[in-house]
């Protein structure tokens, strides 16, 4: 992940506004206007289809049992499923391995003051 993100920094830097960060976390809780804003970065009108086609697909009749699949029933509750399915003790282990590069991407610990407060593991004001 390190090497990931020294090579987003050197993108940013080398093409300044050609570059869009797109967040997971935000995806799939504001999938239309995740949508709106990354069509505006590229210049490109988003239609009703367009609008359709999303909407399909963060709220579909299923849910898929394949973990990379985008379809969801509803996509807002997928980011932070795993918290339900994991043990404090491994939260720990995943923040402890994790934490130094939390604030480079906008996010938060589990034991933070924001996280317990509004259940919400990142920043939604964050800009890289």
């Amino acid at each position: 992940m390190t090497s990931d993100l020294e090579h987003f920094n050197l993108l940013w830097k080398h093409f300044p506004g050609q570059v869009k960060v797109v967040r997971y976390e935000t995806a799939a809780m504001h999938p239309l206007s995740e949508a709106r804003r990354l069509y505006e970065f590229i210049g490109v009108v988003l239609t009703v289809s367009d609008m359709a086609r999303v909407f399909k697909e963060v709220f579909a009749k299923y849910d898929s049992s394949d973990p990379y699949e985008t379809k969801h029933r509803n996509s807002s509750v997928i980011p932070y499923r795993w918290l339900r399915n994991e043990t404090r003790q491994s939260i720990r282990l995943i923040d402890g391995e994790c934490r130094d590069l939390y604030p480079s991407l906008g996010y938060l610990a589990v034991d933070s003051k924001y996280y317990l407060a509004n259940g919400s593991l990142f920043n939604e004001t964050f800009v890289p």
